[in-house]
């Protein structure tokens, strides 16, 4: 797999990062001592260790990182065990002067390089073996390591992208921002006493019980989804169906033999909030999971879309009938004939989907998937996965065998008979994440990317919806520019 991701590099800001890094450590703060001043309860990390540093590792930092220490602020000594916590939730803190420049190999154990790679922060105890956000002081760029034993990209270590720490801290910013990691005082609290076993109750009631709290949950929280996340994403299809119908012609040319979007007339058909009940009926879904919240609350938005609306995507409509088993196929893929596309993963019966639907095995109906959707609270319950069809996955009669297509962080999609997602599930995806755990890509970022494709005209609308049927999609993988139309931002 090869890697086109090599952009002009972006500045490291020291100013900005330290900025950055400040108002995450002020939120946090926050949640695990509201009544603690931050200023005060606070100092630099040059304030604490600039002594030690300049005896010792300083002459091998860059300069631009020490500015960055000088002004990046930390929890003072002398609270720590008042007030033990984590930078964010998935960084323990700036590291301390011994530990910033590892004495073993980070990346490439050939590097002649001895001072090239610093562990500026080390991640919480989420896997095995962990590492920290690394620095690469030959270009200044950076990428989160959560393991140096577990990998959850599918790209060797040494393709994995770098980008500016502005931009890592930027991202857990956003995430705080929109709910999906929050800063909570006493996650201790959250303990669940019926689920106690008999000897931790009996300590409880003798006042010597202290709740076992992981030591990457203070004072930090992931949550499945947020409020503000399902918010986006209803708004984003609510954008979506507007600029489609603003499109369309004022009259419908033909009648039309489909059902429209959520409209539950056939047999077996259904309005999505009814899919929502049905799925908390057989317990594929719970009624706190983002699909169900979804569901409800795009039922009636597409209830009242104009009757002529059939397609949100190229050949992607509402699904609108009886989910079976989970993941949840949310839009289906469509034929020109009215049938379901199907997705076969040419090359070999793989699978997209993780355990326990990893049993199941090709073809898979086309369309937008709720991926990996679990009743057990997973961290990302509203990541989504694309399956495009044979048809398009396979090159057609005297097509070039040049592709273009790419993930989300700029590598080529692997083709048919290659092992991994390619073209026919890797479309919006990421095969590494710097930021975080690798993960499906969120719904509202596909959903704000289809707008963005009917408002710049790269997809056309007819009478039916977002015209051009499932042979569209062909184009992610026809040139550089329209590859380029065909990836989301890279982000957490």
């Amino acid at each position: 797999m090869s890697t086109t991701l090599n952009a002009a590099a972006a500045v490291f800001n020291p100013q900005l990062s330290a900025s950055l890094h400040n108002d995450i450590c002020r939120r946090g703060w926050a949640g695990l001592a509201p009544d603690l001043n931050f200023e005060e309860s606070t100092t630099t990390w040059w304030d604490t260790h600039g002594s030690e540093c300049n005896a010792t590792v300083a002459s091998r930092l860059a300069p631009q990182l020490i500015q960055f220490l000088k002004q990046a602020r930390i929890v003072r000594p002398d609270l720590h065990d008042q007030a033990r916590s984590n930078f964010f939730f998935y960084l323990r803190g700036l590291a301390s002067p011994n530990s910033l420049i590892p004495d073993w190999p980070v990346v490439d154990p050939e590097e002649p390089d001895a001072s090239r790679y610093v562990i500026l922060y080390h991640v919480t105890l989420l896997m095995s073996h962990p590492v920290g956000l690394v620095i690469d002081q030959h270009t200044l760029k950076g990428q989160v390591m959560q393991s140096l034993t577990i990998d959850d990209t599918i790209v060797e270590q040494s393709q994995r992208p770098w980008v500016p720490l502005q931009d890592i801290l930027a991202a857990y910013l956003n995430m705080i921002d929109m709910g999906k990691i929050t800063s909570e005082e006493n996650p201790a609290n959250k303990v669940d006493y019926t689920a106690l076993d008999a000897s931790e109750r009996a300590a409880i009631i003798a006042g010597t019980w202290k709740p076992k709290v992981g030591p990457y949950e203070s004072p930090w929280l992931l949550n499945p989804h947020s409020q503000a996340i399902l918010d986006r994403s209803v708004a984003a299809l609510e954008n979506l169906l507007e600029a489609i119908e603003k499109r369309m012609p004022s009259s419908r040319a033909e009648p039309v033999s489909e059902v429209p979007l959520g409209t539950p007339v056939a047999e077996g058909a259904m309005g999505m909030a009814s899919v929502a009940e049905k799925l908390i009926s057989t317990n594929q879904a719970s009624e706190h999971s983002f699909i169900v919240k979804f569901l409800r609350q795009v039922d009636g938005l597409l209830a009242s879309a104009r009757p002529d609306l059939r397609f949100v995507a190229p050949a992607v409509r509402g699904a609108g009938r009886r989910a079976a088993v989970p993941p949840i196929l949310l839009f289906r893929g469509e034929l020109r004939d009215g049938t379901t596309a199907v997705t076969t993963f040419p090359g070999g019966a793989w699978n997209p989907f993780a355990s326990p639907y990893k049993e199941r095995t090709a073809p898979f109906p086309s369309g937008l998937w709720i991926a990996e959707h679990k009743v057990d609270n997973p961290n990302y319950d509203n990541a989504c996965r694309l399956l495009l069809p044979d048809r398009v996955v396979l090159a057609p009669p005297g097509r070039t065998t040049q592709h273009y297509a790419k993930t989300t962080d700029g590598f080529l999609l692997e083709q048919p008979g290659a092992k991994g997602e390619g073209l026919s599930a890797g479309l919006y995806q990421t095969s590494c994440n710097v930021f975080v755990g690798r993960h499906e890509v969120l719904l509202f970022h596909v959903l704000e990317h289809w707008v963005r494709r009917v408002e710049d005209g790269t997809w056309a609308v007819d009478e039916h919806g977002v015209a051009g049927g499932m042979e569209k999609w062909v184009e992610a993988d026809e040139s550089e520019a329209m590859a380029e139309k065909y990836r989301l931002p890279y982000t957490w």
